[in-house]
């Protein structure tokens, strides 16, 4: 197996599935802020209120979800070859990668969120990107507030900022040397 895609690269223990090996661009994503940052988000939100046991982060969900993946694509593909083990890495990073832009009680505060943008517009301005307008009713959370397109600018600053990431990622995700 080409070393890109050692999915045994590194390994953690997880409660839920036991080990969970990742690959070097998978390590590197983890370490980076912008990730590490998903271990103080619940993934339930503010249900440990009722349920104290449910006490699960986006990060442990995100690594399950990247562990997942992979197990799904290794049930289709038996024999892998090297286009089909790319394929498998864009898989896996979609899972790792999936909740990168929640922040705490994003889904909990949608609405609130929306409703208090709508009624105090020059209060957003420093959150409204040049061209950008305030929510309107065509919204369900403010464009600049919704955690898909968070996620979208969380990513693009990690590739930007660290060429590493961002040429390994090229290279194993889109044979660009």
């Amino acid at each position: 197996m080409p070393p890109e895609f050692d999915f045994e690269f590194n390994k953690l223990h997880d409660s839920v599935h036991k080990t969970i090996g990742l690959s070097k661009l998978e390590v590197k994503i983890i370490d980076s802020r912008s990730f590490q940052r998903l271990r103080n988000i619940r993934q339930l939100s503010l249900t440990h209120y009722a349920f104290p046991g449910a006490d699960y982060s986006r990060f442990a969900h995100s690594l399950g979800t990247c562990h997942l993946a992979g197990k799904l694509f290794d049930a289709v593909y038996k024999n892998p070859t090297k286009r089909q083990l790319k394929l498998k890495q864009e898989i896996r990073l979609a899972g790792l990668l999936h909740d990168i832009g929640h922040y705490p009680f994003s889904h909990t505060t949608e609405d609130a969120v929306k409703l208090y943008c709508k009624n105090n517009p020059s209060s957003m301005s420093g959150l409204v990107e040049k061209g950008e307008q305030p929510a309107d009713e065509s919204f369900t959370v403010p464009g600049y507030l919704d955690h898909e397109n968070i996620g979208s600018k969380i990513l693009h600053n990690i590739f930007r900022w660290d060429i590493w990431v961002l040429q390994l990622l090229l290279e194993v995700v889109f044979g660009i040397a």
